[in-house]
């Protein structure tokens, strides 16, 4: 029995080791994962990342794969949507490199050659995490107006023709429960019949490097690292019994 107990007890420790690569995922497939919203922002179906489901800031739009409404309301217009608390880093030790990946996909004024050559940035679509209860400050982490946070939002356009994988350091949060809260604010009420914006596909883990991404060179259309299914899981550990079982057997003869 001993043999088949140190079996185990390596399927387990190797399960683990795979499954702690992402801590938390939402996709938005069974609802708004408790999410709170103001302003436009609501769980469409209208060009999700993956699934039939992402976070938009938008109105009119309809269901399907190609990206439309709008957020034209008359005059400026804002809105958050701001997740529940999430515990994923509570337990994990202070200075351990974690990170959150979300695909971002924002179809604004920007997008349009005539109106980019204005000087100020309208139409922001933003990321800040909050630290809950008391527990540091809240930090703008992502945004789309270039230098207001470390990490940038790409706006849709040649270079960016579609959602962009978003990768943020929250290595200064470990310990913490967090919300996250994404913004959008248009700050006028001109050039709003575009898209919007959408998010999905938002994960939490360890990183092995916090911010790969610099600010304003976010690679375009990369899909996020993929979470191992359940199916895969049980194979892989299936595999590493058999190893372990022949290596047991060698030792043995």
């Amino acid at each position: 029995m001993r043999p088949m107990k140190w079996m185990l007890a390596t399927l387990a420790l190797l399960l683990i080791g795979v499954g702690s690569v992402r801590a938390a995922i939402e996709g938005f497939e069974s609802g708004d994962g408790g999410y709170t919203f103001s302003g436009l922002w609501h769980v469409t179906t209208n060009f999700p990342f993956g699934g039939t489901h992402a976070l938009g800031y938008v109105q009119n739009e309809t269901p399907g794969a190609t990206p439309n409404g709008d957020y034209n309301t008359g005059a400026a217009n804002s809105g958050t949507a701001t997740s529940p608390l999430i515990a994923a880093l509570v337990n994990v030790p202070i200075n351990t490199p974690m990170s959150l990946t979300f695909e971002a996909f924002n179809y604004n004024e920007r997008s349009i050659p005539e109106i980019n050559s204005s000087p100020v940035f309208y139409d922001t679509l933003t990321l800040t995490v909050v630290p809950v209860p008391n527990q540091g400050s809240s930090q703008m982490v992502a945004s789309s107006h270039p230098g207001d946070a470390p990490t940038f939002i790409p706006f849709f356009d040649t270079n960016h023709p579609g959602y962009n994988l978003i990768t943020v350091d929250l290595t200064p949060f470990d310990g913490t429960k967090i919300q996250l809260v994404f913004g959008y604010a248009t700050f006028d009420g001109q050039f709003n019949d575009f898209p919007g914006a959408r998010i999905d596909n938002i994960s939490i883990g360890a990183s092995n490097n916090p911010n790969p991404n610099p600010p304003n060179n976010n690679p375009p259309n990369n899909n996020p690292n993929p979470v191992p299914e359940p199916a895969s899981l049980v194979l892989f550990g299936l595999g590493a019994m058999g190893m372990v079982g022949c290596a047991w057997r060698r030792r043995n003869q």
